[in-house]
């Protein structure tokens, strides 16, 4: 075990806020209205109307529903602090195309409160927000039909510098017989395109634990952009850390609403829009809380060009024409035409601020090594934390997390890994209730990734559920935190082989 002290958030080494962009409380801009259970706004019918439209619309369009689905194939970023950014790029551009399309100049693109109700909003498993009607099976067969005509078209007006971008990816592409394999690999149709159903559309309790109130209000507690971001990379075709948004609510409902979700073909279902605008909305809500405590909204200043500067160069504007955009052009929500109507966890934005504690940015560490078996656990226990838990229950505004790093499965698109700390009766029937429990691991973005790119996932999880769990039943750690995975493979025969490679516990 070693102990790393790193530089506190404030002071010379961030921007200040003023500098970054223009932070102020909602405005009048159109709202993004909040969708849950059978909660329905009217806009709700203007995007049916407009995803009707794109489907019916031909491959050559940049506009076509599965066109759209193939950006986020062809260009999105996971694992690095680019995420984000360009997720929020992608639902504007999508949401002008609805506008266009729909015929609703006032439309403006929902979001799914998952924390107020982690179900399928009822409205989604009907006609044209339902992946598993015939009209999206029909859809692709036609689209299917002149995909590879128009992508040979279009791969041989690609500039150079979008051919480097498809050689990088997690899974490169380097010609239209790979892409159109990636299509035909992630396709799906009838009850095969999602996993909840109308009779039964709640998530797992996995993901209900993910997006649970608390746990949301503890990724939202860190100070930096990487921390509820994802981490530092040299280009947003590169691997790095999960930010907290990320390790927890991102990937699990992803994973426990499946089908197209678990996959990256997952635009293809309509709730991935509204999943990913909720993302959105607490991104935002961060970047208020971080206005009001004062604090940096957006990456250092050693870092802040090039972190804007990132080119996203395959959009579509709201014509269907090419459109290239940078990092930058999203960052300020005020310039963008929109904001939310306030839902779950937006007290945060407004809280009282308190000062960190003085141990914020400790790090303790430890390399584990130990084999990842299904229904086995593999732990690693963290020693000498009496003075680092001694945050707990206090009155400053740091907050204990771990950070996990382990090798997935190579087969790990049916496997999540549950986490809990000290619990002495641990077993893969343990449930997600359980006051040890912290999270769940899922690997959304690793199943994308080619023998070029590392096949970690590190991941970061707040650990202040269940220290206050434990807490309430006088179980508080004293000096010592084990860390606890436990695989769960939705087939039991199914061989699991992954490696815990190291744990932390962090204050931050």
């Amino acid at each position: 075990m070693n102990i790393l002290r790193r530089d506190l958030l404030v002071g010379g080494g961030a921007l200040c806020l003023a500098s970054q962009v223009k932070v102020f409380a909602q405005t009048a801009a159109p709202l993004r209205e909040r969708v849950y259970a059978d909660k329905a706004p009217a806009s709700l019918t203007s995007y049916k109307r407009a995803v009707g439209a794109m489907l019916a619309l031909d491959a050559k369009d940049g506009r076509n529903w599965f066109r759209q689905a193939l950006i986020h194939v062809l260009d999105c970023p996971h694992d690095n602090w680019w995420f984000l950014p360009w997720h929020r790029g992608y639902l504007l551009n999508f949401e002008n195309i609805c506008r266009e399309l729909s015929g609703d100049d006032a439309f403006r693109l929902p979001y799914w409160d998952w924390t107020e109700s982690p179900s399928v909003p009822l409205a989604f498993f009907d006609d044209e927000l339902n992946p598993g009607n015939a009209r999206f099976t029909e859809g692709y067969v036609r689209f299917r039909e002149g995909a590879e005509d128009m992508l040979k078209s279009w791969w041989t007006g690609l500039t150079t510098e979008q051919l480097s971008q498809l050689s990088v990816r997690p899974t490169p592409l380097t010609d239209v017989d790979s892409i159109l394999a990636e299509l035909d690999s992630h396709f799906y149709s009838g009850n095969g395109a999602r996993d909840p159903s109308k009779d039964a559309p709640d998530l797992a309790d996995d993901a209900k634990a993910n997006v649970k109130l608390a746990y949301i209000e503890g990724a939202l507690s860190v100070g930096k952009f990487d921390q509820f971001s994802s981490y530092k990379t040299n280009t947003h075709h590169d691997q790095g850390h999960q930010g907290t948004l990320e390790s927890g609510p991102h990937g699990m409902v992803h994973y426990r609403t499946g089908g197209f979700m678990g996959a990256f073909l997952s635009p293809v279902d309509p709730i991935f829009w509204l999943h990913h605008a909720n993302l959105d909305r607490l991104w935002d809500v961060w970047t208020r809380k971080q206005a009001n405590a004062n604090s940096a909204i957006l990456p250092d200043k050693a870092d802040i060009d090039a972190f804007k500067n990132e080119p996203f160069l395959f959009f579509h504007g709201k014509d269907g024409a090419p459109l290239a955009k940078r990092c930058g052009d999203s960052l300020d929500l005020n310039g963008l035409g929109y904001a939310y109507e306030p839902g779950s966890a937006e007290s945060v934005a407004a809280a009282p601020v308190a000062p960190p504690a003085n141990l914020t940015n400790v790090l303790f560490a430890l390399n584990v090594g130990a084999d990842l078996r299904s229904g086995f656990e593999a732990s690693g226990a963290i020693t000498g934390l009496s003075e680092a838990l001694s945050v707990v229950g206090d009155d400053s505004s740091s907050e204990l997390f771990t950070r996990i790093t382990l090798t997935p499965p190579s087969d790990a698109k049916d496997v999540s890994v549950r986490v809990y700390i000290n619990c002495p009766y641990l077993s893969k029937f343990t449930p997600v209730d359980d006051p040890h429990y912290v999270g769940t691991i899922s690997f959304f973005s690793a199943m994308h990734r080619s023998q070029h790119h590392s096949n970690e996932v590190t991941v970061l999880l707040p650990l202040g559920v269940a220290l206050k769990a434990l807490g309430e039943q006088k179980e508080l750690p004293r000096s010592a935190i084990k860390v606890q995975l436990i695989p769960i493979a939705e087939n039991p025969s199914q061989t699991v082989d992954g490696m815990l490679q190291s744990v932390t516990v962090e204050v931050l």
